[in-house]
């Protein structure tokens, strides 16, 4: 059963699966939920026996400790899917998300030109944020393919789970999975600093040890790339100072300061077009953003990315009016999606 739909939701290029016991098969399309045609209900037995049949040893002692549980999924040459398990009314339910098998280019996904600078870059911290499903783990992928591509360096990736698989080019590519290759994040990081690393991405920095590593690679002069679930460059810069306590926070900043490279935070649209299209909001350190960060006013950031533009920067209002000027998305859209209203309405009277 799990596999004919899977196999569906690849052939369709639907995003996401939704199982749980009682309700016909959800399918995800474009942001859009729709049942599957006239498929039966799922039913408890038939649910715990796809649950039986994909998890491990490992998943079960996970599972029974935190009552969810990731993993990845293949269907052998054709795609991957990110898996979540969970409970609902002391029944298994399912989350699949699709993975396509081949990594889009960054041209592909519509990333700003700005995000080619990484193949100049040989330290410090890249963070792409954006809420779940707004395609972080897409446009890193994009982004790693990308220097696998053109440079020669030694690439580790740690991840929960494995998502898109690499093959080796330019570059030679470690991917390990958490619960299957490391224990955490953190010791991880720990310990790929002494395994010859280039550039390091962390598959999400969700806790200060975790971020305390990553800061502490970046700064013995690796490239870190690493994904949060914040909404806006502002949000991220807080988020990373405020997961530590008072006493620590004035040397977080300092070390944000110095090695922030960019943020680029994105969110997915409907594309009127077809499809879904990105959004990208794109934060550069330079040294009059890095001394905002280290005197603590980030509130100041975004009126120098506003002004960025000479640097590469832009901000979501820029990329929703170059979209909705495109055509891709029209004006209710942008205005709908634009990450602060006060500051599209203002902006919006002075054109007038």
């Amino acid at each position: 059963m799990l596999l004919e739909l899977l196999d569906y939701i690849a052939e369709n290029k639907c995003s996401d699966l939704h199982l749980k016991v009682g309700s016909r098969p959800i399918q995800r399309k474009n942001t859009v939920l729709s049942y599957f045609g006239r498929m039966e209900p799922v039913t408890k037995e038939e649910m715990d026996g796809i649950v039986n049949d994909i998890f491990t040893e490992y998943a079960w002692k996970n599972f029974e400790k935190n009552m969810n549980f990731d993993m990845s999924y293949e269907i052998p040459g054709k795609a991957r899917f990110r898996i979540n398990i969970s409970k609902d009314k002391n029944s298994y339910t399912l989350a699949a998300r699709y993975i396509p098998k081949e990594i889009p280019s960054m041209k592909e996904l519509g990333l700003p030109e700005k995000l080619k600078d990484i193949t100049a870059m040989s330290d410090g911290l890249i963070l792409i944020t954006g809420a779940t499903g707004n395609g972080k783990s897409t446009t890193v992928a994009s982004m790693l393919n990308y220097l696998n591509q053109r440079l020669n360096r030694r690439i580790y990736t740690l991840e929960d789970p494995i998502e898109y698989e690499f093959e080796d080019e330019c570059s030679i590519i470690t991917q390990r999975e958490l619960g299957r290759d490391m224990v955490s994040f953190d010791l991880a990081l720990k310990y790929v600093l002494r395994q010859d690393p280039d550039i390091i991405f962390v598959g999400e920095m969700r806790d200060k040890e975790t971020v305390k590593a990553a800061i502490r690679a970046a700064e013995t002069g690796h490239l870190v790339i690493a994904t949060l679930h914040t909404r806006d460059a502002i949000q991220t810069i807080d988020r990373i100072v405020d997961i530590f306590p008072g006493e620590q926070q004035s040397q977080v900043k300092s070390q944000l300061s110095k090695l922030l490279q960019m943020i680029v935070s994105q969110q997915l649209l409907i594309n009127r077009k077809g499809g879904m299209i990105l959004a990208c909001e794109v934060l550069i350190n330079t040294p009059a953003i890095g001394n905002l960060i280290r005197e603590g006013k980030g509130h100041q950031v975004y009126s120098m990315l506003e002004t960025g533009g000479e640097y590469g920067m832009m901000t979501f209002e820029n990329a929703l009016d170059g979209l909705a000027r495109d055509g891709y998305i029209d004006k209710g859209d942008k205005e709908k999606n634009v990450a602060s209203r006060a500051i599209y309405k203002d902006k919006e009277k002075e054109r007038v």
